[in-house]
């Protein structure tokens, strides 16, 4: 009888003592979005990759660049030939979804938010009138 007792509190202490490790939050599109510089790796009309210069030129001084978007809604588009392009940002849609980016210079691109992890953002630009038909723009971490 004192063996199952002391069985009962071990065990009863066990899992009393045991706690549950909580699950940390998954961080929002905010934080996703500010936490590092975005490369643009590649871009693609449907499932084709665009690679001729002309219609990549379409993006401005977003083509081929490294954009870092901060938490003030400020944003910074460096290209490969280091020419820098400062802008602002700002979420438009009620559920984060939608992507507004205003460029130095006047040009502004809607984009939807596709994905946005720690590993790729996505936009799909959205009704610009620099850039005829939808277009996905898919960045990596630089």
């Amino acid at each position: 009888m004192k063996t199952h007792l002391s069985l009962c509190l071990l065990l009863l202490a066990v899992l009393c003592g045991c706690k549950k490790d909580k699950e940390e939050p998954a961080p929002d599109r905010r934080t996703l979005l500010t936490s590092r510089a975005w490369r643009l790796d590649q871009v693609l009309v449907g499932t084709n990759p665009i690679t001729d210069p002309s219609q990549l030129a379409l993006l401005g001084p977003l083509n081929g660049a490294t954009v870092k978007f901060n938490a003030d809604g400020t944003l910074t588009a460096t290209q490969a030939s280091g020419a820098v392009t400062s802008g602002t940002w700002e979420f438009t849609g009620a559920t984060q979804d939608l992507l507004k980016v205003t460029l130095a210079g006047g040009q502004i691109y809607d984009f939807t938010l596709r994905q946005l992890e720690a590993a790729q953002l996505v936009l799909i630009t959205r009704n610009n009138s620099t850039i005829p038909v939808p277009v996905e723009l898919r960045f990596v971490p630089a």
